[in-house]
């Protein structure tokens, strides 16, 4: 097949001494491909590992091709990693179709070979006719210029496909010439699935009626469209690495600076954002960036919509941000304090210090002006004034401040409001809590009620030491 060397040299898609993965289904495309790459693995050096995932979906039939792979592999001296996935009962539990779930499956599995043999590459049997295919099921759905480059030769400098640019019919006159007696799926031949009805009726059509070359002219087409499309994405990429910032679970872009870009970048910068906090873009559809476009756009606090997936896109103080919802049980966290004592929170990996100061023997510190310094997690207390059990906790309903140097209570909703703290972090703040009474605020401020005074005798003191200070709480 010297299509598939060409493809292989074009791309680069092989370095000599390679450890590749191959993904063999039984079918005509995996058979000739592990057949070719045995064919030249003395030219690269190449070290072959089969992996073959049993979908369960077709009963005996794809117990023989099992059977069939396993002895092909043992013809070849290959080893292979045989795993048996029942796809209906993933795709049940996740909430996906089953194609979704297969290719999810598939790709797991190559990447825990991927891992178990230190392999280097993963080669996939895509072929021509399947790039075709799968074009015009999208243009069909309806896509955009990612959607129109199609399947990527090389992606991620792991997934090979060497038959990218070989037809069907070579494929198919390559495992004769060689004897291979590849598995047939007898499900390809059914029209009741949209991809057979584009092969079987739809292709054919075109090529009687318009185009009898129409699987290698949508291939050029591809080629031309994923050059514009890498230089786009290239600079969509440096826009967005500057106005964004990453977090664990969830990620931040200035209004202002997403609403300066063209809207052609500006999607593009959403769907990034929507990809570094999901993981991928499985689900997401045009109209859900076109309703995050549209909350841009009004750019007022409090504007949020839910994404698939348990995302969720909102507007808080001029930032556009993408966070996975989490289930998060603002009443989890709760210590009763001992004073003296050292309290390790898990929930935060932090420890709370409580010690007693007699104001006697620290007669020459100012605490007064020591709870205004910058340090906002050392805090001084008049202990005198605390009647009753501290605890540490998240807040509840009904919680106050009396902030320092204010007179009148706040409820700490208001407070928070007031800082333009995010609605996502107001449950995980921690405070130093007496009954519905807060005295601190960590990170913030404390409770004007209980400040260090000119009668104070005793001080209660509180640190916080936490080896990611400034991270998670601040």
């Amino acid at each position: 097949m010297d299509s598939a060397m060409d493809t292989i040299e074009k791309y680069n898609m092989l370095s000599v001494g390679d450890k590749v993965v191959v993904g063999v289904s039984g079918g005509p495309d995996s058979i000739a491909l592990l057949y070719f790459l045995h064919q030249i693995k003395d030219r690269y050096s190449l070290s072959l590992h089969v992996a073959h995932l049993n979908h369960m979906l077709r009963g005996d039939e794809a117990d023989k091709d099992t059977e069939y792979v396993v002895k092909f592999c043992e013809g070849l001296n290959v080893p292979c990693t045989v795993k048996y996935v029942d796809i209906k009962e993933m795709a049940k539990q996740n909430g996906l179709s089953s194609e979704e779930a297969g290719r999810k499956a598939r790709y797991e599995f190559f990447s825990d070979v991927l891992k178990e043999t230190n392999g280097h590459k993963v080669a996939l049997a895509h072929n021509l006719n399947d790039q075709a295919e799968t074009i015009i099921m999208r243009i069909m759905r309806g896509t955009g210029l990612d959607g129109l480059c199609g399947i990527k030769p090389f992606r991620d400098h792991i997934y090979i496909r060497p038959l990218l640019y070989t037809s069907r019919c070579e494929i198919e006159e390559y495992c004769s010439k060689n004897n291979l007696l590849p598995r047939i799926d007898k499900t390809n031949l059914e029209t009741i699935y949209t991809r057979n009805k584009i092969r079987l009726e739809l292709i054919p059509y075109i090529k009687e009626n318009f185009n009898t070359n129409i699987e290698s002219t949508i291939s050029s087409m591809t080629d031309i469209l994923s050059e514009d499309n890498d230089f786009i994405e290239g600079y969509a990429d440096e826009i967005y690495n500057k106005i964004s910032i990453k977090k664990e679970n969830k990620v931040l872009i200035d209004i202002d600076d997403i609403n300066r870009l063209h809207d052609s970048i500006k999607k593009r910068v959403i769907r990034k954002a929507i990809n570094d906090v999901k993981g991928d873009l499985i689900s997401i559809e045009s109209k859900h960036i076109d309703i995050i476009m549209s909350i841009i756009d009004r750019a007022e606090t409090g504007i949020a919509i839910d994404l698939p997936k348990n995302l969720k896109a909102k507007v808080e103080y001029g930032k556009l941000i993408i966070i996975r919802q989490q289930e998060h049980n603002k009443y989890r966290l709760f210590r009763d304090v001992y004073i003296p004592s050292r309290v390790y929170i898990d929930e935060i990996n932090c420890i709370f210090n409580f010690s007693i100061l007699d104001l006697k023997d620290n007669k020459n510190i100012d605490y007064k002006n020591k709870n205004k310094a910058k340090d906002r997690f050392i805090k001084y207390f008049d202990y005198d004034k605390i009647k009753g059990n501290l605890s540490i906790r998240y807040r509840k309903d009904g919680d106050y401040i009396i902030p320092l140097g204010m007179r009148g209570r706040k409820k700490l909703k208001d407070y928070f409001i007031d800082k333009k703290v995010p609605r996502d972090r107001r449950d995980e703040i921690p405070l130093i809590a007496l009954g519905q009474e807060i005295l601190w605020i960590v990170g913030f401020t404390i409770n004007d009620n209980y400040k260090i005074d000119n009668y104070t005798n005793k001080i209660l003191k509180i640190e916080l030491t936490d080896n990611r200070r400034g991270d998670t709480i601040c």
